[in-house]
């Protein structure tokens, strides 16, 4: 189902007004553009964002340019107060699930990924080489998510990071019950501070954690690739044209706080081949951004 921001609006005001802070119509419509991450009503009205917002949407509130707004239009607003309304107003119509930040995003989808991880395949082949029972049980942590502003037909990334367990079986020798994980959820991005879903979730890695059990740590040593080879597979192309990447470069890519989040593969000094001009077209980039699993193993790599 689907509502327009001006039905959103209407019902925003009446439960702003309900907890003391009342604000007119059109100081409402600022606020509502201004929580969609645009500094005026005026400006998002000239952009290509659709006005219809759907229940399958998660709206991350631009808390800074609300408060900016609110400052610009003279009115006083706690934005505490206003998070409860927009999301009291937005489940009211069928509207987006609101979030005060991509944080809050990170926590909405973290059962949803401990679930692909318990259950994926590949992890429970690392599994059946141990001597667990089951159930096994998945801890994970978020590991970095896309950053707003968005653009609209962008994925949106969230990362997660932990290891799934099992109990252990007493009349076998140990050999190891935690696999290390790294699991993915995407979403689409319909606006600056809009994603749609439903989200696709995949286990992008699944290792088992040999721990203290003793065993020759060069025998489970984690496979390592050359560098183009890395880079080929990070961007979904066969390891035989690894050559076509000479001259790429890779940064880290980081969040807003400073943390990890994958990296960029720039691939403007590459020359111009099939792979690589149909990677400009696909991304409309020269920095491709990647999560990093094969560039985490490179031989001797060291980011700058």
């Amino acid at each position: 189902m689907s509502t327009a921001i001006t039905t959103i609006t209407h019902a925003l005001r009446v439960h702003l007004a309900e907890a003391g802070f009342p604000v007119s119509l059109g100081h409402g419509f600022q606020l509502v553009a201004a929580a969609l991450g645009y500094p005026s009503l005026e400006v998002r009205q000239a952009t290509d964002e659709r006005d219809e917002l759907t229940s399958a949407m998660h709206w991350i509130v631009d808390v800074d340019q609300l408060k900016e707004r609110a400052r610009s239009l003279r009115i006083t607003i706690d934005t505490d107060v206003f998070l409860e309304a927009l999301a009291k107003a937005c489940r009211e119509c069928t509207g987006p699930r609101v979030h005060g930040s991509v944080d809050d995003l990170e926590e909405e989808f973290i059962n949803a990924a401990r679930q692909e991880a318990e259950d994926d395949d590949d992890v429970g082949i690392q599994m059946a080489d141990t001597n667990t029972t089951g159930p096994w049980e998945a801890n994970l942590d978020p590991a970095g998510a896309t950053s707003p502003p968005f653009r609209i037909g962008d994925a949106f990334e969230l990362g997660y990071e932990g290891t799934v367990k099992g109990d252990n079986d007493p009349d076998r020798p140990f050999s190891g019950d935690t696999v290390n994980v790294t699991v993915q959820v995407l979403l689409t991005c319909a606006g600056r501070r809009l994603i749609v879903g439903p989200p696709r979730i995949e286990v992008l890695s699944a290792e088992l954690d040999f721990g203290d059990d003793g065993a020759d740590e060069e025998e489970h040593e984690a496979p390592s690739y050359g560098f183009l080879e890395a880079i080929a597979m990070e961007l979904d192309v066969p390891v035989t044209e690894r050559e076509k990447f000479a001259g790429a470069e890779v940064t880290q890519r980081t969040t807003s706080s400073g943390a990890q989040n994958g990296y960029l593969i720039n691939i403007r000094y590459c020359e111009s081949s099939d792979v690589i001009d149909r990677l400009r077209a696909k991304h409309g980039s020269q920095e491709i951004p990647v999560w990093g699993a094969s560039l985490d193993l490179v031989r001797s790599f060291d980011v700058d």
